[in-house]
Parts: C-alpha cells; sequence; structure tokens
C-alpha cells in the first residue's frame, strides 16, 4: 500500500481500503489494443499515441491508493509527484455518493469546506457505509 502504511500515525492503522472499478483497467486495455492495432496497419503516429496514452492512464492508475484508517481518510494519487489529500474521520460533515451501477464516487466534505473525492471506486454504498462505522 506504499504511501498509507508509510504515513501511519501512532495508534493508527488501515481500516479498509478501496479498490477502483475493473472497468478503470478495462479501458487502459482496450487503449493498449486499439494503440497495438493502429501502429500495425500503419497508423504509427495515432498508434504510438494511444499506446502513450494509454502507459501514462496505467501509471496514473498504479499510483492511486484510497483508504480509511482508524483516524482519516486518505487520497494518494501519482508516482513520482504524490498528490495527498486527508480528511480526520473528526472533520468530516458529510459524505455524498454518486453511483452506476457498482461503481462510482464518493465526494466527502469536511469542517472549512475542504473535499476529497474517491472516483471510480467500486461499490460506493459499501465504501460510505464502512467510513460512516467508523465515524
Amino acid at each position: 500500500m506504499g504511501y498509507v502504511e508509510d504515513s501511519l500515525g501512532a495508534d493508527e492503522e488501515i481500516k479498509h481500503v478501496f479498490e477502483l472499478h475493473w472497468s478503470e483497467m478495462a479501458m487502459v486495455y482496450m487503449l493498449y489494443i486499439l494503440g497495438a492495432a493502429l501502429v500495425s496497419f500503419g497508423a504509427v503516429f495515432w498508434g504510438g499515441f494511444l499506446l502513450l496514452s494509454a502507459v501514462s492512464y496505467h501509471q496514473y492508475i498504479r499510483g492511486i491508493e484510497q483508504a480509511v484508517t482508524s483516524k482519516r481518510v486518505i487520497l494518494k494519487e501519482g508516482i513520482i509527484t504524490q498528490k495527498t489529500q486527508e480528511i480526520l474521520l473528526s472533520k468530516i460533515e458529510a459524505i455524498k455518493v454518486e453511483r452506476v451501477d457498482s461503481f462510482g464516487r464518493i465526494k466527502i466534505t469536511g469542517t472549512g469546506g475542504s473535499t476529497l473525492t474517491f472516483r471510480h471506486i467500486k461499490d460506493p454504498l459499501d465504501v460510505k457505509k464502512k467510513i460512516e462505522e467508523l465515524l
């Protein structure tokens, strides 16, 4: 888990790790396949563009960590340049769920207007319940 484990404080433990929905990786594989097909048909520029896009998006997905600990909710994006967002559980004011069937988005609003959004997560209603159990 990397960042989340490394950032744990005293008496803090990981309660839940939230996975991305399978459709995110399906998109990456579709870009790889389409890019390779275009290259094989002679459209090297566009095929190369799609292949580079697939590699870039794949790395972006690999760099996402989404979890809730006994004290806070954490979102980390990026591998080389990392962007992290954290909200203490005691500072959460609202949890909004936007979903399409089995995947969706959770938007957590904290005091002072801070927000943290988990995107393309698997089973957002379950994620909401798990966070609320810790409040």
